[in-house]
């Protein structure tokens, strides 16, 4: 019984010294000399269009403030042709002294091309809980894998 309680014991003090990093979610890097460097979008791309080659990863990054409610929700996207790798990632806004509550800041959401074809990636600012409620914003990247 006590190997038991010292194990989970372990086990939880193992667990509270990782990172903040969220676990599910792998930026992407270029480490092979051929690969392509990811492409950066922001809400500037909004209705624009991009071209990837299979491979390539694409990292939408879009202002939003969480202690409203809203948040980013995948609305449309063929992953058979470009996919989400990972989840979004929300980092607070430092510039003015650090965090504060209340404080907006950037979502940011990570995609790859792994097939050809042609796919409407967009995201709708929400509240997830509000059936019904159109978008108060909805960002559109056409993209393109060749």
């Amino acid at each position: 019984m006590r190997t038991s309680l010292a194990v989970l014991l372990l086990g939880l003090a193992l667990t509270g010294c990782g990172d903040n990093e969220n676990p599910n979610t792998v930026p992407p890097t270029t480490t092979s000399a051929g690969a392509a460097e990811t492409i950066d979008v922001d809400e500037d791309e909004n209705n624009q269009s991009r071209t990837l080659v299979v491979g390539q990863a694409i990292k939408v990054e879009l202002k939003a403030n969480p202690s409203t409610g809203y948040s980013w929700q995948l609305g449309e996207l063929d992953q058979n042709i470009v996919k989400q790798n990972g989840e979004p990632v929300f980092e607070q806004d430092t510039s003015d002294g650090g965090p504060k509550p209340g404080q907006g800041g950037e979502t940011k959401w990570y995609f790859i091309g792994i097939n050809p074809g042609t796919t409407r990636l967009v995201l709708n600012y929400v509240r997830p809980w509000e059936q019904g409620v159109p978008p108060t914003q909805t960002f559109t990247l056409n993209l393109t894998v060749q």
